[in-house]
């Protein structure tokens, strides 16, 4: 019996207080004035103000992070991806250059075709495909420390000295002299790419 008197009077308690509520909101707002209004505009405005504040602040912090992480992918491009590829490029060339001349040599003894062919075969062929193909794997593996992978255009650069070596040293009559040229010239373009590829993805 006491809980139910008690619940009644709480709910009593709760329509006359709601009551009394709406009765001063009424009240309240027919007391409104232009000077209340004018205050409500301030107080919008500045709460509009401090919502640009906030959101400026948060964009600003990303922004620093960004920068942050490319002047720290910077730092590891050029102080080690690019001197090491540097370093692999020209020994690739090298030994691109060093290979050519072993053609030149073999080729002064005018052996026969055939012999020449079990030369390129054995010798040649197999010494030049391997330092192009493990050249082109350490310098990928190089852009993998900063989450690159090693671009189109410098892919190409190395099927493009694949394909002149290959056509020009099969060929009996080829010119190991301009393929010589050619392939000492790919060391300024391959460098090239690398450095366009540090413009393009890491600044």
């Amino acid at each position: 019996m006491k809980k139910i008197v008690m619940s009644i009077l709480i709910i009593v308690f709760l329509i006359t207080g709601q009551a009394f509520a709406n009765n001063n909101i009424k009240e309240k707002e027919k007391q409104l004035t232009i000077s209340d209004i004018s205050d409500l505009s301030v107080v919008g405005i500045s709460f509009i103000n401090l919502i640009f504040v906030v959101a400026f602040y948060f964009n600003d912090q990303r922004n620093k992070i960004k920068d942050k992480k490319t002047e720290y992918n910077f730092f590891w491009y050029k102080d080690y991806v690019i001197k090491d590829a540097v370093l692999i490029i020209e020994e690739h060339i090298s030994n691109c250059c060093s290979i050519i001349e072993d053609c030149k040599k073999n080729k002064k003894k005018k052996t026969s075709v055939e012999q020449y062919g079990v030369f390129l075969k054995e010798n040649i062929m197999k010494r030049f495909t391997e330092s192009n193909t493990q050249t082109k794997k350490r310098i990928s593996e190089l852009l993998n420390i900063i989450d690159g992978n090693i671009s189109i255009d410098i892919i190409k650069e190395f099927i493009e000295i694949q394909d002149i070596f290959t056509i020009t040293v099969q060929n009996v009559e080829g010119d190991l002299d301009e393929l010589y040229n050619k392939i000492s010239q790919k060391k300024i373009v391959l460098l090239n790419k690398l450095y366009k590829y540090g413009l393009e993805n890491i600044l």
